[in-house]
C-alpha cells in the first residue's frame, strides 16, 4: 500500500483485533502515514514499555541506533521484544508510513518454540515466522485501504500462531498488574501461583525476555509516562501514582533504564513521533 499524503498530514488509525483470542495477546493494530518533514530526520528515543512491538515500514526503512549494545541496524520489517536498552530510531526518508501492532509481553511465545531470551533485541518476522512473513508484506504492499491493512494483520497473526495456551507468565503478569498491594513482591507472585521464584524466573526468561524484576520495573516506567502525557506537571505526585517508593526512587530508576531524568523525558513528550505510545 503505497499510498501518499500530499497535504503532509498525519494520518493515524489503531484499531482493536476482532478475533476474540487475538484481543487477549494483541493490544492494538496502528497505521501511520506522514510526510516527515514537520518532524525533522533527529534520532528519536523510543521509551521501553513492557511490551512486545511489530512494525512493518513498506518501502520507507528507518535506522534503528541501539546505544546500550553499540549495534545500528536498517529496518523495514522488525519484531522488538521487551528490553531496558536504549534504543534510537531515526526515519531514512522524507514520509513515514507504518503499519504496526503493540502486543501483550508474552506474545512472541505463541509464535516460535525458541527461548525468547536467546533471541535479537530487534528480530526479522522470517527468523520465527519463515515465508509467512514474506506473504504478509506482499499482501499488505498490494492492500488498498487501512481497514484491509488490519484484516491482513489479523489473518496474518492468526495464521502464524503455534499454540494458544498462555502459560505462567501472562498468569503473573495478570497479579503484578492487579494494583492489589499483595502481589507486587515476586516472592508472593511466585507463592501464588505455586511455584518457586527460580521458576518464574525462568518461564519469563523464555516466554517474555526478561526477568519478573525488568517487567517490574518497565511497568512502573510506562505508567509514569503515561501519567506525564496526561498532566504536565507534579512529577513527585506520579512517582507515588506510578509505584516508585518515593522521588529519590522515582528519579534513580527512571535514569537507570533510560539515561534521562524523569523532566527531561516530560519535555520531550511533545516531540514523540512514531512508535511511542
Amino acid at each position: 500500500m503505497n499510498s501518499t499524503n500530499p497535504h503532509n498530514e498525519i494520518l493515524f488509525r489503531s484499531e482493536k483485533p476482532s478475533n476474540e483470542f487475538l484481543r487477549q495477546i494483541v493490544d492494538y493494530y496502528f497505521y501511520i502515514n506522514t510526510a516527515s518533514f514537520s518532524a525533522g530526520f533527529k534520532p528519536e528515543y523510543i521509551v521501553p514499555f513492557p511490551r512486545v512491538t511489530f512494525g512493518y515500514f513498506f518501502d520507507k526503512p528507518f535506522h534503528v541506533f541501539n546505544k546500550t549494545q553499540n549495534e545500528a541496524k536498517i529496518l523495514s520489517i522488525a519484531v522488538s521484544r521487551i528490553s531496558t536498552d536504549q534504543i534510537f530510531v531515526r526515519p531514512l526518508q522524507n514520509h513515514i508510513q507504518i503499519l504496526g501492532a503493540h502486543l501483550k509481553p508474552y506474545t512472541l511465545s505463541l509464535f516460535t518454540q525458541q527461548s525468547i531470551q536467546n533471541l535479537s533485541w530487534v528480530i526479522h518476522p522470517k527468523e520465527i515466522l519463515g515465508k509467512q512473513s514474506l506473504d504478509f508484506m506482499q499482501k499488505a504492499d498490494a492492500a488498498e485501504s487501512v481497514d484491509e491493512l488490519f484484516e491482513i494483520a489479523e489473518s496474518s497473526f492468526l495464521d502464524a500462531i503455534e499454540q494458544r495456551e498462555t502459560g505462567i507468565v501472562s498468569k503473573a503478569i495478570e497479579f503484578f498488574d492487579s494494583g492489589h498491594t499483595a502481589y507486587k513482591r515476586i516472592s508472593e507472585v511466585a507463592s501464588a501461583l505455586g511455584i518457586s521464584e527460580k521458576t518464574l524466573y525462568n518461564q519469563f526468561k523464555q516466554q517474555a525476555g526478561c526477568s519478573p524484576k525488568d517487567y517490574i520495573k518497565l511497568s512502573r516506567l510506562k505508567k509514569s509516562m503515561l501519567k506525564m502525557l496526561e498532566a504536565q506537571s507534579n512529577l513527585t505526585g506520579i512517582a507515588l501514582e506510578s509505584e516508585f517508593y518515593d522521588q529519590s526512587h522515582f528519579v534513580h530508576e527512571i535514569r537507570n533504564i533510560t539515561g534521562q531524568s524523569p523532566k527531561k523525558l516530560q519535555n520531550k513528550i511533545p516531540d514523540f513521533r512514531f512508535l511511542q505510545f
